[in-house]
């Protein structure tokens, strides 16, 4: 079984599956022409490189028998798979941007869009940077909210319960004044009767 394993990974690795092989050709012959015309679209990235290599890093970890993209086993059948659709000449900080962009494409997408010239956000490793500042800024920023939030919260539970117990308080003093009229009241029945 190993020796099988050794066997496949050593050689140029072809994708089993006859879809995953056009797809990665197809990724190959992208990169390619990216290379030439030094042109980076997104889309490029996006819908041919990145599902390619998506497919690509399945296809390692089933060769390698894991189910992380880690281990000698998996980088020995990744690097051959990028060799065989000469998609290794990749950089890898920009396969890992790349990967990050695919696991969250809608989001990174969506904040994409809302960027001032988004048309020119294309590199993976330039777009997946600035996506994480933004979105750590608006983490931080939506933390803080949330706690003020909290504290305004608490502040007007404690006042909320202070105004009860206020409110209680008036209904003791009520009943205490109330209490005291009456017995002045009778005091002043009854001192009439005595003064006569």
């Amino acid at each position: 079984m190993k020796h099988d394993l050794d066997r496949q990974v050593h050689a140029v690795m072809r994708m089993r599956n006859e879809s995953d092989h056009r797809l990665l050709e197809n990724a190959g012959k992208e990169w390619n022409r990216i290379k030439k015309q030094a042109v980076r679209t997104w889309l490029s990235w996006t819908q041919i490189i990145g599902p390619a290599f998506e497919r690509a890093r399945s296809e390692a970890m089933d060769v390698a028998g894991t189910n992380q993209p880690q281990g000698r086993g998996y980088v020995e059948a990744m690097s051959s798979i990028l060799a065989k659709y000469r998609l290794d000449d990749i950089n890898k900080d920009t396969r890992k941007a790349l990967f990050d962009i695919m696991a969250h494409l809608d989001e990174v997408e969506q904040w994409r869009r809302l960027q001032p010239n988004g048309e020119r956000l294309n590199h993976p490793m330039s777009v997946w940077q600035k996506f994480k500042r933004t979105s750590a800024q608006v983490d931080r920023k939506t933390t803080e909210k949330v706690q003020k939030g909290r504290s305004i919260a608490q502040e007007l539970a404690a006042a909320l319960e202070e105004n009860e117990q206020l409110k209680a308080r008036i209904v003791e003093l009520e009943e205490e004044l109330s209490t005291l009229k009456e017995a002045a009241g009778d005091s002043n029945h009854s001192a009439p009767a005595e003064l006569a």
